[in-house]
């Protein structure tokens, strides 16, 4: 994805994200300097990850007969790549359990996602691909690009669900291709390297559903977790299949996409009994629903015997499933912006018994919902759990206090939504500056009185509806930018598009070969051009038509696709004139331009009508080297090679190497269909 569109993406403000807590936890897990007391600090910011970090430390593998109790000792016994999946994770899950996509199921996509995380750690610690928390990070966020789509697209993305209705993956890429001009798995891909996750791990996200696309090179890292990725997916639709039946139909493919990445059955059958055990830890410690575990060994056995139809690959939430509807909010707010006493949640924090309930008496019977806390740190449970409109908290709070809660509040997008009123002892100049530093709206001195306390919440549900209508105005600014972003980007690609071939086009093929030179010269990677020219197209046109002239242009532009590797890419250049770009030496571009001539030598007649003959092309093949200045001149040098093939008798390759030029002949001496030799003959007679 071209870095402008991703940064009109973000520009929606809606794509889902890790807190800045997140953020700054993977940045320490990267800096060889930060130890982890630095990481520790910064996960004490947020105490349900505190919370959670402290849990995963006891629980499962990491447990020992000690048990842990303070942050810095957890980070150490889990180590900081595990810390660094866990903040990431949690912090993007914390605000994205639920959505306005209906149809999109998020339950199940967390689910399908941890599980996938749990078996890309163990495939990848067993197989040494990579770290087994890289694994788990790129399992648990490969998914998150269809995420983006639904929150950014949530109408438009619910009608590419019920489209798609759980089929193949090949087929929802293509749909949402066409809707957004983008797919999931691309994505996810740039989501990951903007938050600064290695390289190698967006890259393998980009092709976890087609790994022989991933790298020209086999068995490069890339390659090797996008085949980890695969076979992890697979692992999670066993485990989030809704029935055992349909779980046998999967199990049969996880063992062949495990052996693509060297494990043997047995093997698998030992890891996949470990990864159900692992996804029933981390889903109580992320409060992500799992499954009763299956035996892959009987599931084998049942597919085995049986002979009935497999289901499609559906690694979402089938027709059935996401015909359920939107998610019902708590909260439906109405056109105007004074709230009723039924529409606010209010969390109350008092660690005085007797306060405590006369505000939850009075607040119940004045018609508000109520939820109540005695501590610090339950009142930042409750609050990120419910996510109430207006708190009401005791400065003199235990465990964190009232004002360091207020701060804590602040920092994140949800606190500051909020409409706080302290609870404090007789005021005076100092305490209320205090207070507002902190970041109170309003104040009431202890012990209060019934009346003004209740006259300040009454105030503060019309300063909740003016701030609702300000979210549901700036909501619907973001739905507009969306939609102007993927308006922009379809003109974008139609620029870029041939209209013929639907194939990129020459501006297109300039900017690539500009983009791929760079990189090439900047890792030391070779990079060929290819360019392939219909034999005697001219002819064809004034001899048929030229309808029939365009056909043969689909049908040759169709077999240079289906041909090409997925990392190549093919243009149309002009006229009758295609090129392909490839990240390929020079034995390897041959042995492809090779492959090309001779496909479309033997596909393309089949294809178009009323011509009986076979089409042919020309291929020039030049690979950049020392003496090759620029990207420009790549491309001339392949033009050079393509007419000393038309010279030395067409329908066959040439190449220009360190500026010497070659043509070899195809395996066939007919460079010129017989039908198409008697109209030159009688053109020269």
């Amino acid at each position: 994805m071209h870095a402008k569109r991703f940064e009109e993406l973000k520009a929606t403000g809606a794509l889902p994200s890790p807190t800045g807590v997140g953020l700054e936890i993977l940045r320490l897990t990267r800096d060889d300097q930060a130890s982890a007391g630095d990481i520790a600090r910064v996960i004490q910011a947020d105490p349900a990850l505190t919370g959670r970090t402290l849990r995963l430390a006891n629980t499962g593998n990491a447990a020992a007969s000690r048990p842990v109790t303070n942050i810095t000792d957890g980070v150490a016994r889990l180590g900081t790549r595990t810390v660094s999946a866990v903040a990431l994770g949690f912090t993007i899950l914390a605000g994205n359990r639920s959505g306005k996509c209906r149809g999109f199921d998020y339950p199940r996509l967390w689910s399908h996602s941890l599980a996938c995380a749990v078996a890309a750690q163990i495939l990848c610690t067993h197989t040494r691909t990579c770290e087994g928390a890289d694994g788990f990070t790129a399992g648990l966020l490969a998914q998150i690009g269809r995420l983006g789509l639904a929150s950014i697209h949530p109408e438009q993305y619910a009608a590419v669900l019920a489209e798609w209705a759980g089929g193949n993956p090949a087929d929802l890429v293509r749909l949402e291709q066409a809707a957004f001009v983008t797919n999931h798995n691309e994505l996810s891909a740039v989501m990951m390297a903007d938050w600064g996750l290695p390289k190698v791990v967006s890259d393998a996200v980009l092709f976890q559903e087609d790994p022989a696309a991933a790298d020209p090179s086999a068995g490069s890292a890339t390659q090797r977790l996008s085949l980890t990725l695969h076979a992890a997916s697979r692992i999670a639709d066993v485990c989030l299949a809704l029935s055992d039946t349909q779980a046998a139909a999967y199990a049969p493919d996880v063992v062949t996409r495990c052996e693509a990445i060297g494990l043997d059955s047995e093997t698998v059958l030992a890891l996949f009994d470990r990864v159900f055990f692992q996804w029933a830890e981390w889903g109580r410690v992320l409060e992500i629903a799992t499954q009763k575990p299956r035996k892959l060994s009987e599931l084998i056995e049942a597919a085995q015997s049986s002979y009935a139809a497999v289901p499609a690959q559906p690694t979402s939430p089938s027709r059935a499933q996401m015909s359920a509807g939107p998610e019902k909010t708590a909260l439906n707010p109405a056109d105007d912006t004074e709230k009723r006493p039924g529409d606010l949640l209010v969390l109350v924090a008092d660690a005085d018994a007797s306060s405590l309930r006369f505000l939850e008496k009075f607040l119940v019977l004045s018609g508000y919902r109520v939820r109540c806390a005695t501590g610090g740190h339950e009142a930042l449970q409750v609050f990120f759990e419910t996510a109430p409109q207006l708190v009401i908290v005791d400065a003199s709070l235990p465990e964190i206090g009232g004002l360091e809660l207020c701060r804590r509040l602040r920092q994140t997008a949800a606190g500051r939504q909020a409409y706080i009123i302290m609870l404090t002892p007789p005021d005076d100049e100092e305490t209320l500056v205090r207070l507002f530093d902190a970041g109170v709206d309003d104040f009431v001195a202890k012990p209060f009185s019934a009346r003004p306390l209740f006259a300040r919440i009454r105030a503060s549900l019309r300063v909740v509806g003016l701030q609702e209508r300000v979210n549901l105005d700036r909501g619907e600014i973001q739905r507009i930018h969306a939609e102007l972003a993927v308006a922009h980007r379809r003109l974008e690609q139609d620029a870029l598009t041939d209209v013929l071939t639907a194939l990129p086009n020459r501006r297109y093929l300039i900017d690539r070969l500009a983009h791929d030179w760079a990189a090439a010269r900047r890792g030391g990677t070779p990079l060929a051009c290819m360019m392939v020219d219909i034999d005697n197209f001219k002819t064809v046109n004034d001899t048929w038509g030229h309808d029939i002239g365009d056909a043969v242009l689909r049908s040759v532009a169709g077999v240079l696709q289906r041909e090409v590797r997925g990392a190549d890419v093919v243009c149309r250049f002009g006229g009758e004139e295609f090129v392909v770009v490839s990240a390929a030496d020079f034995d390897s571009a041959m042995r492809c331009a090779e492959r090309l001539r001779a496909a479309i030598e033997r596909e393309v007649i089949g294809e178009v009508n009323p011509i009986q003959e076979l089409m042919t092309v020309s291929i020039g093949v030049a690979v950049r080297s020392e003496q090759t200045r620029s990207p420009e001149a790549l491309l001339k040098a392949a033009d050079e090679a393509l007419f000393c093939a038309k010279r030395n008798g067409r329908n066959r390759v040439a190449s220009m190497r360190n500026g010497v030029l070659s043509a070899v002949s195809p395996q066939s001496d007919d460079s010129v269909p017989p039908a198409l030799a008697e109209v030159l003959l009688d053109a020269q007679s």
